[in-house]
């Protein structure tokens, strides 16, 4: 019944001792039910402490004395608590007890739901405990998708989960692998329970990008491990049946901009690599990421999943060091789907592609018709027909983005007004909105603030530009809805700003800081 449990004798001994306890009690279901009621009171190490007597209980004492399907539901309560620090040595074990015990000649008659449900928090016979820790249970919907239409990836209770799959590495016996492996899950665990997720993803691409530029490898390869370890799931781009995109809650929102810039500082570890060179390739931290996002990518349509453009990236960077089972399916590697990292380059050389980018991303050059209603009907009408948006290019006089987000917004309101370029060509004053932000911060408390305070500040400056901001309304579908012109052109020159630093989000705003150079 009992697994061999080598460097563990200690921890075995102490659940035994608590299991015959349980078994010498006059009244085993009083037990039970005594922890049941002061569970909601432990925290910590408290919590752990008492979660390794229930285990111990499940592990080894007598199905004679009928109360081990109490003590597994307590057990699994106490596993999915949010809050649940890193498993002890003396749980392990007694996890690793259990899970021996599920088809031993002493088998647990658990409920068919209760076996399901305990089953994720339980190592795997074929893989080290190190590896195997899972805090919370597998949802009864698909393993794709959740509720709502969420990846259990994305899931702010499980950011970081996944990172807790046993992994299936080039060389188990390696010692690089190996030592690379409990990295990876330590990585995971730490930013599970972390309380400043965003700060640190932050950090993680700011790392990755000076590594990057610097030129040292050796930074780039612990960077991409700890990246990877943090990474979750695909997840499915989710419609309704009138192919309106579902609402996701704040929490995921929050949750699925850090996995996204997670995901930059992937591709930018990636970028920087020779993965070419052996002996790049023979890393163990090298190897253990791959591996890992093999097991993320492998056997998926990324086509159908959300940020596809950075998954598709990632796959080709890595493609050719993945196993067969370990490749995405629906990929077409001769697409257009490259990646430039966000380095840090000269600012001009930076705002003038920005600019570039901008104007082709609205409308094609030389061409300045203004979009109509009947422009909307005509979109439509040819996605109805399944003509691709590359195509109505030259028909519509629009870049294919533009028509792509133009229907999307039409798809969340069919009676969107029509975009404007918003463009003031009678302007006689020119606006300096990086000027008129770098004086607002500095009135701001501590030379920081969001968006909001920074643009609330900027219409109390004593200044005779104030009077020249464009108060149009955007309704462009690249720009967000309802706001005006000139905030989003604070909120552009915040983002390109050499003397501007992100250093944290309050909500979905930035916290910006003006940092004299």
């Amino acid at each position: 019944m009992q697994p061999d449990m080598q460097g563990h004798t200690r921890c075995r001994k102490r659940l035994l001792w608590h299991a015959e306890k349980l078994t010498k009690a006059d009244r085993p279901a009083e037990v039970v039910a005594r922890y049941k009621r002061h569970v909601d009171s432990w925290e910590g190490s408290v919590l752990l402490k008492h979660a390794a007597h229930v285990a111990a209980w499940v592990a080894l004492a007598p199905t004679s004395l009928g109360v081990l399907n109490a003590a597994a539901e307590l057990l699994l309560g106490i596993l999915r608590s949010p809050g649940l620090p890193p498993l002890t040595d003396r749980l392990k074990v007694a996890l690793e007890l259990i899970r021996g015990r599920w088809d031993g000649p002493d088998a647990l008659d658990f409920e068919a739901g209760l076996r399901r449900d305990l089953m994720p928090f339980l190592p795997s016979t074929t893989t080290p405990t190190t590896t195997t820790e899972k805090r919370h249970a597998c949802s009864e919907s698909s393993p794709e998708t959740g509720q709502d239409g969420l990846d259990s990836g994305d899931d702010p209770s499980m950011l970081g989960a996944s990172s807790c799959a046993p992994l299936d590495l080039p060389d188990f016996r390696s010692a690089r692998c190996s030592r690379a492996a409990r990295h990876l899950q330590r990585h995971a665990d730490h930013f599970r329970n972390s309380s400043e997720q965003s700060l640190e993803v932050q950090q993680l691409l700011q790392d990755s990008c000076r590594a990057c530029k610097l030129g040292d490898a050796r930074q780039m390869c612990c960077t991409l491990l700890k990246a990877v370890a943090c990474l979750a799931r695909p997840r499915l781009e989710t419609t309704s049946a009138t192919g309106v995109q579902l609402n996701i809650s704040a929490d995921a929102r929050l949750c699925a901009a850090n996995q996204s810039t997670l995901r930059k500082a992937v591709l930018t570890c990636l970028e920087g690599l020779d993965l070419a060179d052996g002996g790049t390739c023979q890393r163990g931290d090298v190897q253990v990421a791959v591996a890992k996002l093999g097991q993320l990518i492998g056997g998926k349509d990324l086509t159908k999943m959300f940020s596809s453009r950075q998954w598709h990236a990632i796959a080709e960077l890595v493609l050719h060091l993945l196993q067969d089972d370990q490749r995405p399916l629906g990929l077409n590697y001769a697409q257009e789907a490259t990646w430039h990292s966000e380095l840090e380059i000269d600012p001009a050389t930076k705002q003038d592609c920005k600019k570039r980018k901008a104007h082709q991303n609205h409308t094609i050059v030389g061409v300045g018709v203004e979009w109509d209603k009947s422009m909307d009907q005509q979109l439509l009408g040819l996605i109805a027909e399944g003509i691709q948006f590359q195509e109505m290019e030259d028909q519509l006089q629009r870049s294919a983005r533009w028509l792509q987000n133009r229907h999307r917004q039409l798809l969340k309101d069919p009676s969107s007004p029509c975009p404007t370029g918003n463009r003031d060509s009678a302007a006689s004053v020119k606006v300096g909105h990086r000027a008129l932000a770098r004086r607002a911060l500095l009135n701001l408390p501590q030379r920081q603030g969001t968006v909001t305070e920074i643009c609330e500040e900027i219409l109390l400056l004593d200044v005779h530009q104030v009077q020249h901001l464009n108060r149009v309304l955007s309704t462009g579908p690249t720009r967000t809805q309802g706001r005006e012109m000139w905030r989003g052109r604070v909120a552009d020159e915040l983002s390109g700003g050499p003397e501007f630093q992100l250093i944290g989000k309050l909500g979905r705003e930035g916290i910006w800081r003006f940092v004299p150079k």
